[in-house]
């Protein structure tokens, strides 16, 4: 038995014991980006449509585990230093169930070390009923339905997942060459001085041949990745921050408050200091989807 598998049936033995199963959130059909803040969560993700770069932290001095959630591939991942998922393609689309992760797991899931299994589904879309029944039990107010529904409508979708999803683990995937170039990006995400030639130097590689791999990997260049998770960064600091826009522009790594302004404006549909004044409208997995264009 795999670990995806393994920890896929001990969810299952919690659930079929407990008797309350801790469904935290259960939507289907969600559009990228996806974050879910720092809280102590195991979730369950499929990849509905197109391939999905994520991001899993780590406790203090723990580098993050970074892959490709690909579509048709099931995910587990623990959301305890919280998790990340650029929109990186129109139209991509994913299902998430998080789970306050109960004591019992405490030995795989310990909330330092970041969880992030992957497993092909043999056939996804036999998962889809299970997901849309287990989304729908949720909306329901609380006392609308037995618990023992809401227990079988978990445990259907957990036995669903353990049957399609019996193979091997997957393995990082992508040349770890991108690999070192996007955890750079990361780690210097607010330096304004982050350069093509930095990304092609820690890869390896050639600017050329870099551009190739991260268009092959994320459909997008180095530049337009970095500007999106820059723009993202500042749409998160926008939500959750009273920071000025020029302090927000410094912290998402632009130099120039106008630069940014005008990015920003382009790429969501709204000026800055209009979209912080918006109302905020769920996204799924605690993230919230800025305003389309």
């Amino acid at each position: 038995m795999n670990k995806f598998t393994t920890l896929l049936r001990r969810l299952g033995d919690w659930i079929n014991a407990a008797p309350d199963a801790g469904l935290f959130f259960a939507e289907t059909d969600l559009i990228p980006p996806i974050k879910t803040a720092p809280q102590p969560l195991i979730e369950l993700m499929l990849a509905i449509r197109g391939d999905q770069p994520f991001t899993v932290y780590g406790g203090p001095g723990i580098r993050p585990l970074t892959q490709v959630i690909a579509q048709g591939e099931v995910a587990l991942v623990s959301a305890h230093q919280g998790n990340h998922g650029p929109a990186t393609q129109v139209g991509n689309r994913y299902a998430c169930i998080s789970f306050i992760v109960p004591r019992v797991l405490a030995d795989v899931v310990d909330g330092q070390h970041p969880v992030l299994l992957r497993s092909r589904a043999g056939d996804p879309a036999t998962l889809l009923p299970h997901l849309r029944e287990v989304a729908q039990i949720h909306r329901a107010p609380p006392r609308a339905l037995p618990g023992f529904q809401r227990k079988a409508a978990l445990l259907r979708l957990i036995a669903a997942t353990y049957a399609e999803c019996s193979g091997d683990d997957l393995a990082a995937t992508g040349d770890e060459r991108v690999r070192r170039a996007q955890r750079l990006i990361c780690d210097r995400l607010a330096d304004p001085d982050l350069a093509l030639d930095d990304l092609a130097r820690v890869s390896g590689l050639s600017i050329n041949h870099l551009t190739r791999c991260f268009r092959d990997e994320f459909g997008q260049t180095p530049i337009q990745y970095v500007m999106h998770l820059r723009l993202e960064r500042a749409r998160d600091l926008l939500r959750q921050s009273a920071l000025s826009i020029k302090q927000i522009a410094h912290l998402a790594g632009f130099r120039d408050q106008g630069y940014f302004t005008r990015q920003f404006t382009r790429a969501v549909g709204h000026a800055p200091s209009v979209f912080r004044t918006l109302p905020l409208v769920k996204g799924g997995c605690g993230e919230f989807r800025p305003p389309e264009a």
